[in-house]
């Protein structure tokens, strides 16, 4: 949504919307999603209907609330203009006339997930004494197809409505209940004629109960009370920001890209401080988008594993991890889906919800689409050797050579029957061996059967390059940071080390990338010129029976190996390498 390069390319500036209202901004948690002025919002893991009919529930918004100044203000000139901060998280509709500045800020609470926060901001300009008005258009209403809303008493001067989804996933299945309590909003504010400027806050606290949805409403009173409601949520994106940085000194549009690229895939996962299980997955197009016939019904595809999912990993850990748990607490469907076609062990769905069945529409491929089960093991594979804690249960590891390679770890006999699956994707992710001759043929023979019109895993803003399919386009934001962060750095997640090849191109001078984790140690990298620098920030500590491990940098070319200590800078010339154990130490491997 940028028509102007802004000073901060971290705030996407506009002073028009874009035509199309699936454009709109998307603010979502992990938990809510939501685009600004619709009515409609989803909370993670609510879906209506059976099998194949299964969808994101449409939940109404109460903060579907366009903000326009009164007629007789708008004799003077008038200037709208929009903002999403990626900073913050926040999405800011600013008008601006001779006598007043109004904004409204919009947000989903990034450490408090069930709330969706609106704020109102009027100051006074120039030296009239006039009240000034604002009207706040609603095009709200309390009620879905998806459920069934029953109005409830207020709760401490909050409107309160609840019910349930009218279909549950599969026969037989809970349907999910949904609790919704909102601030009242007015028609209209007014500053009056003594103030100087005067601030309104509205917040929705939504839950599975009506005793989290009243806890979550009292926490947003609270902290609006206190002054401590925008403040939580700024410091939750300043600590997701401080470890998870990706920066060049390039185009100014590759820049952008990556950083709207970022903002919404941490959007798409909860709040490093929540506790764990509850994650719904991550879909195409996030928690903001998947109402029935739209983006792909809000289904978790392998999108999810394969392109959404290393970035974050190689950031924070923990994060990733909600994704695996997803997978673990599928595992019953998955099984389910095998047996139904005749396999022993797992099949995971081409397209996923709540139980873990398979909920495509079309039958074909749910039954034809059958790497799932490869690609939800690399994310495990990539997880293990990142991190060398596994997660997994062994009846998921059925696929590919690391199931054998974990088996022996945990010291599992793997059946003999296990075997290497086969795959477009050889060079990377997989990591297959192979000569650079073989590589670029396998490059330039796909190039030139590929359509440049088509849908792409690369698109960042919608699924096709002319603005059709899913949009705000995870799956493609995905594949486009892992083309910078994994392709630029060379860096390959392997089962001893963290390896690194830099290459970045001549219209790059700098790549910044801030919060690599590996075995729980975080590092910063810079790669400028011909050289390359890592500075330890934080040292690994101690988690469960594993012990935390020296690292050092190995350089490929001359064996050259510089131990990493925490606080103290490091510099080497760009060639590839190693970031692995200090020889000697010991093991990390969960014992």
């Amino acid at each position: 949504m940028t028509n102007e390069t802004p000073a901060d390319l971290y705030i996407f500036t506009t002073d028009l919307l874009p035509l199309d209202p699936r454009f709109l901004p998307p603010l979502a948690n992990g938990l809510l999603g939501w685009r600004v002025y619709d009515d409609i919002m989803h909370m993670g893991g609510v879906y209506n209907g059976e099998g194949g009919d299964c969808h994101r529930a449409n939940l109404p918004c109460p903060l579907a609330v366009r903000m326009e100044i009164e007629e007789e203000e708008k004799a003077g000139h008038l200037q709208h203009s929009y903002s999403l901060d990626t900073h913050t998280g926040i999405f800011t509709h600013s008008l601006r006339t001779a006598s007043v500045i109004a904004s409204q800020s919009l947000y989903a609470h990034r450490h408090h997930p069930n709330l969706l926060v609106m704020e109102v901001l009027l100051v006074r300009q120039g030296t009239s004494q006039e009240p000034i008005t604002v009207k706040l258009d609603s095009t709200f209403t309390p009620q879905s197809d998806d459920i069934v809303f029953h109005s409830e008493p207020d709760y401490k001067g909050g409107s309160y409505i609840q019910g349930q989804t009218t279909m549950a996933e599969v026969p037989g299945g809970v349907c999910p209940s949904v609790h919704i309590i909102w601030t009242p909003i007015t028609p209209s504010l007014t500053l009056l004629p003594d103030q100087a400027q005067s601030r309104w806050g509205f917040v929705v606290a939504m839950a599975g109960s009506q005793d989290s949805a009243q806890a979550h409403y009292d926490t947003g009173l609270e902290l609006m009370a206190n002054g401590n409601l925008r403040p939580s949520h700024l410091r939750a994106w300043e600590e997701l920001w401080a470890g998870s940085t990706l920066e060049l000194t390039g185009p100014d549009d590759l820049s952008r890209a990556l950083i709207g690229c970022m903002f919404y895939l941490l959007s798409a996962f909860p709040s490093l401080h929540e506790a764990p299980g509850h994650f719904g997955g991550v879909s195409p197009g996030g928690l903001s988008n998947g109402g029935s016939g739209q983006d792909y019904w809000g289904h978790v595809f392998w999108d999810q594993d394969t392109w959404m999912y290393p970035s974050i990993g190689l950031f924070y850990p923990q994060l990733a991890r909600a994704v695996l748990e997803y997978r673990v607490r599928t595992v019953d469907g998955a099984k389910d889906n095998a047996e139904k076609q005749g396999y022993k062990g797992l099949k995971f769905p081409w397209e996923s919800a709540v139980s873990g069945r398979e909920v495509c529409p079309e039958d074909i491929y749910g039954q034809q689409e059958i790497h799932i089960n490869g690609d939800v093991t690399l994310a495990f594979q990539h997880y293990l050797y990142l991190t060398q804690v596994s997660c997994l249960p062994m009846n998921i590891t059925t696929t590919l050579e690391f199931a054998v390679e974990l088996a022996a770890l945990l010291k599992y006999p793997a059946p003999r029957e296990w075997q290497q699956a086969d795959t477009v994707m050889l060079g990377y992710p997989l990591g297959l061996p192979m000569t650079p001759e073989v590589r670029r043929n396998d490059l330039e023979f796909y190039e030139a059967v590929t359509d440049p019109g088509g849908p792409a895993m690369t698109w960042v803003w919608s699924e096709s390059s002319d603005g059709s399919g899913a949009v705000n386009f995870l799956t493609g934001m995905g594949g486009f940071l892992q083309a910078v962060l994994f392709g630029y750095t060379g860096f390959r997640v392997q089962k001893d080390c963290l390896a690194f090849t830099p290459l970045i191109p001549d219209d790059i001078t700098q790549l910044c990338i801030r919060g690599v984790s590996y075995l729980g140690n975080k590092m910063d990298w810079l790669v400028r010129g011909q050289e390359v620098y890592i500075i330890l920030r934080e040292e690994a500590k101690h988690a469960g029976n594993t012990e935390p491990c020296a690292l050092q940098v190995v350089l490929k070319n001359s064996g050259t190996k510089i131990p990493l200590i925490a606080g103290k800078p490091v510099t080497f010339p760009r060639e590839s390498g190693t970031i692995c154990k200090v020889d000697g130490a010991l093991s990390c491997w969960p014992m």
